[in-house]
């Protein structure tokens, strides 16, 4: 009996050794899948810190892009006013320069009458400097604006003012008389 005790025990060894395998290879099995799974779930944890770095410094970015925005509109009024200054001195320096070329024309004419031939060129080259100081579309210093250009002739509108005190034709061409 001591034979078939020990041959029984031998193959129940045996069958557990061999269940013992199967579980191990099962085990192994199980294990590597786990291994896998934990090398993918690592993997897309790193992709999740890298996208979370760079959404973060893209946020930090954003942020301070966002605490410029007072700064920038601060500046912006401020150039906006310092545009509206000089605005504002271009038009009074205009109408300084409209009222000089006006106060010119009647000293010029003033003069034309008084001395007509002494100091006309020079109160023609005041009238012309005027106007063209003051041209903002295509103008004739003495004759003013430029209606159309026919080719052989030319059509202006003129100031009956700068064209009297600008020219000298027609102290040539008219006599004048005071009565």
């Amino acid at each position: 009996m001591g034979a078939s005790q020990s041959s029984a025990e031998l193959k129940t060894a045996e069958a557990t050794i061999k269940r013992l395998e199967r579980e191990l290879k099962a085990a192994s099995s199980a294990f590597a899948n786990k291994e896998n799974s934990l090398k993918s779930l690592t993997e897309e944890l790193t992709n999740a810190k890298s996208k979370l770095e760079s959404a973060t410094a893209t946020l930090e970015a954003s942020q301070k892009k966002i605490s410029e925005v007072p700064r920038l509109e601060l500046a912006l009024k401020e150039i906006r006013s310092a545009a509206e200054i000089e605005r504002a001195k271009a038009r009074h320096a205009e109408s300084e320069l409209f009222r000089t070329r006006d106060e010119l024309e009647k000293k010029t004419g003033e003069a034309k009458f008084v001395q007509p031939v002494r100091g006309m060129n020079e109160a023609v080259n005041l009238v012309v400097t005027a106007n063209r100081a003051i041209a903002t579309e295509e103008r004739h210093p003495i004759f003013g604006r430029l209606l159309h250009d026919f080719g052989y002739k030319k059509l202006y509108v003129s100031d009956p003012g700068t064209l009297w005190s600008g020219t000298a034709l027609w102290e040539k061409q008219r006599a004048f008389r005071e009565d």
